[in-house]
């Protein structure tokens, strides 16, 4: 489902870049929390599937900035829209880790804050 931005050019490279910086973010905290954990631990193998989920995403976050920069807006847009929904995907992934959730918890703000830019918003805060 494609989003309706009517004010794509509203989101700033400096938003963008953050949403990359909090999801690399949020990659280093699980693998932070992973290498950290003890053998046999089944929490490890949460983490472990958050981390399988979050490289595709990354891969494509990654395609989106590219794009982004050289003007083509909407698939990040359309990522960000995404990823507003991360928060719900990864339940039980990594839900007693207090700094993954931290860090998930800023890249759905951002995502949310770039979707609001780009619908025109003023509460995008921005």
């Amino acid at each position: 489902m494609r989003a309706p931005y009517s004010h794509p050019e509203r989101v700033p490279a400096a938003a963008a870049a953050r949403l990359q910086k909090n999801f690399a973010d949020l990659l280093a905290a699980l693998n932070t929390a992973i290498e950290s954990g003890k053998p046999g631990d089944p929490s490890l193998t949460r983490l472990q599937r958050a981390v399988t989920l979050l490289q595709q995403e990354e891969r494509d976050l990654l395609r989106d900035m590219d794009a982004f920069h050289t003007g083509a807006r909407e698939p990040l847009l359309t990522r960000a829209a995404d990823l507003r929904l991360l928060a719900r995907r990864m339940d039980g992934y990594a839900a007693d880790v207090a700094e993954v959730l931290q860090k998930r918890q800023l890249l759905v703000l951002t995502a949310w804050q770039i979707a609001a830019a780009a619908s025109g918003s003023e509460a995008a805060g921005l």
